[in-house]
């Protein structure tokens, strides 16, 4: 699917500025959730796969988020909680402009990937940098 160039990510993603990292995204699925929510209700289901070693900074998304860890660890730090790793299988929630404070890959060697789930309005960025 759709491929989401590097500078797009470093504004989406806070990726740590000099960080010599990339974070690949494909957008797996976009679903018009008016019918059944508010009007203009998009869901959309991404595949991200994050480099050993990567470190993200400060974001918010708009909309309720749940992430599902599928292959190796990523610990996260969401405003109100302590650091939490995730492991493969398992999954996270994130409340509508949550302060995202950072994700981080705690792997030297493995990059982990995630599917996430975010609600939004119909053309409303995905996330948004916390400065």
């Amino acid at each position: 699917m759709r491929k989401v160039t590097l500078a797009w990510l470093c504004i989406v993603l806070g990726l740590a500025q000099g960080a010599p990292q990339t974070v690949r995204e494909a957008v797996v699925a976009r679903k018009d959730i008016s019918e059944y929510a508010r009007s203009d209700m998009i869901l959309t289901v991404r595949e991200l796969e994050f480099p050993p070693e990567f470190v993200g900074s400060k974001h918010r998304h708009p909309g309720p988020v749940v992430v599902c860890v599928t292959d190796g660890s990523l610990e996260i730090e969401l405003e109100g909680a302590p650091p939490t790793t995730y492991e493969r299988g398992q999954c996270f929630s994130e409340e509508p402009h949550q302060l995202h404070l950072y994700t981080r890959n705690p792997s030297t060697t493995q990059s982990a990937r995630v599917i996430s789930y975010i609600l939004s309005r119909n053309g409303e960025p995905l996330s948004q940098p916390e400065k």
